[in-house]
């Protein structure tokens, strides 16, 4: 992000002041991200996003980087939100994520953690009493995290 202003330049000495001039000056600061949300998801799931909550994401285009590699546009929403979506994986990993904008400057610190899909297989036993109180057996795979 960059401001322009105008600085007026000056010299002196003894209490004595000269205007020398203007000059434009650009002020830039990184973006800072706060949070994001979600912090995670399940792989082989398409249409998921995360969104990131910070300062500075507005005037110049912004990606995101999952695990130093993968670039994916930003929308940016307000210079407080952009939005991205989340690229497909196929196994449970904790990726890094960051932020880079068109002048290359990079801020991250964050992770997104993809989880297995919770899926069942069986069921033991198929039915019980209808008073309840029948222990139950669930397998399958994802139960761990979801």
């Amino acid at each position: 992000i960059a401001s322009s202003v105008a600085v007026e330049l000056g010299y002196g000495s003894s209490g004595s002041s000269a205007r020398a001039g203007e000059q434009d000056v650009i002020f830039s600061y990184h973006p800072a991200i706060t949070t994001i949300s979600p912090s995670g998801g399940h792989i082989i799931t398409d249409r998921q996003s995360v969104t990131f909550h910070g300062l500075g994401f507005s005037g110049e285009p912004m990606r995101c980087v999952f695990e130093d590699a993968t670039f994916v546009p930003a929308t940016i929403r307000s210079d407080t939100e952009l939005e991205c979506n989340v690229p497909i994986v196929s196994t449970p990993r904790i990726a890094s994520l960051a932020l880079v904008n068109d002048r290359s400057q990079t801020v991250g610190g964050r992770q997104y953690t993809y989880k297995y899909n919770s899926l069942t297989s069986d069921i033991h036993p198929a039915s019980g009493p209808t008073t309840g109180s029948t222990p139950v057996v669930l397998v399958g795979v994802g139960f761990t995290g979801a």
